[in-house]
């Protein structure tokens, strides 16, 4: 029996193989065709009582072969809003689900393009990290999907806003 997990082939989430029987060798390449998808994630292979299956063996009994997945990691992104800013008119995270490693330029670009407030720059980007039992904030330097889940804030502040006057018949004399 092949258990796809949370994944599926054809509709299905398991498989029964017939036609084999004891003593048979079942081979990797027999199940290429069985390989099921899961969303945001890569089939790595089967295993059998949570360790790899060892293929090109003798078949003694029937078995159930669990599929085994690389999950996505999941990327939130976090407007990082100036002190004082309106709770009403801050706008929600952005989830991001993509193999590690990814380029994500365009869904960063995207993210900061939805700020329509003409007040606000974005900045930077960072994540946090306790060390030493401090929360410290890390800048982020490589814009590709983290391997493992995690958060990045999307610093924003006000602009500067300059007010020139120019002043009419004003004397150079000194």
């Amino acid at each position: 029996t092949l258990d796809y997990k949370e994944g599926t082939k054809d509709g299905k989430h398991q498989m029964v193989l017939d036609g084999y029987y004891e003593n048979d060798i079942l081979k990797e390449e027999d199940l290429k065709e069985y390989a099921p998808a899961k969303e945001n994630a890569d089939f790595l292979g089967y295993t059998r009582n949570g360790t790899d299956f060892r293929f090109n063996l003798p078949l003694h009994e029937d078995i159930t072969l669990e599929a085994k997945y690389d999950d996505y990691p999941t990327l939130t992104l976090h407007y990082d809003y100036p002190i004082g800013y309106s709770e009403a008119d801050k706008m929600e995270d952005t989830k991001l689900t993509l193999k590690k490693g990814s380029d994500i330029e365009d869904a960063l670009n995207q993210f900061e393009s939805g700020i329509q407030d003409e007040s606000l720059v974005c900045k930077d980007y960072y994540h946090t990290e306790t060390i030493d039992g401090k929360k410290k904030a890390i800048p982020v330097s490589e814009f590709k999907m983290p391997s493992s889940s995690m958060t990045w804030n999307l610093t924003l502040d006000y602009k500067a806003k300059l007010i020139l006057k120019t002043m009419a018949n004003i004397s150079l004399d000194y």
